[in-house]
């Protein structure tokens, strides 16, 4: 009897021993423990949106060539459907313009064409300058774009460009910057990489 009674009171110790240790770990949990600096929460991306489009203009004809970028798609589309244009003028070279600017209209009317666009988009050649300064959502939020133009030529919003050269662009809310690269005189393309300030969800 007296061993059983020996052996139980060793068990309720033991249990005792143990509870106390584990009650310990419970409140004395604080060297343990790991804090997520973000809360528990994904952190902001901040990545703009990176497109690249290949624009060609040998025909201004609604159907032609894409000449024209589709900024909410980020995708090339015929003139008569598109925010920012290339053309080729004889005496200003490649021009990236606004549909409604005036230069284009002209170069329709001299080709007979129906060209029936009149969207307003901003663009400014910011010249040769680095495109990851834009590659950021706050970066292209905070440029001011301001409305380019042509020495001596009426309407702002078209400009003249060369390899390198860097273009700012907005519609609505929706600001962009591409680098122009891969010009063609003979093929009249151009070739445009950059980045807006959408984001996938949006898009």
């Amino acid at each position: 009897m007296k061993k059983i009674t020996y052996i139980l009171a060793m068990a309720l110790m033991l249990s005792s021993a143990f509870f106390q240790i584990s009650c310990e770990g419970l409140i004395n949990d604080e060297d343990d423990t790991t804090v997520d600096p973000n809360g528990g929460i994904d952190p902001v991306v901040d990545d703009a949106m990176y497109f690249s489009v290949n624009l060609q203009n040998n025909s201004l004809k609604p159907d032609a060539d894409k000449a024209s970028l589709d900024i909410s798609n980020l995708e090339a589309v015929p003139a008569n459907k598109g925010d920012l244009t290339l053309f080729w003028q004889n005496s200003y070279g490649y021009v990236i313009t606004s549909p409604d600017g005036s230069l284009i209209r002209e170069k329709a009317d001299d080709d007979n064409v129906a060209y029936t666009n009149t969207k307003t988009t901003v663009v400014q050649n910011l010249g040769n300058v680095s495109l990851d300064s834009y590659d950021q959502l706050s970066e292209l939020n905070n440029l001011k774009v301001t409305s380019g133009g042509i020495p001596n030529i009426p309407k702002k919003n078209q400009v003249q460009v060369s390899s390198g050269d860097v273009v700012a662009f907005q519609k609505g809310n929706v600001k962009g910057v591409a680098k122009v690269s891969g010009l063609s005189k003979v093929s009249k393309k151009i070739t445009l990489t950059g980045y807006v300030n959408l984001t996938a969800s949006s898009k």
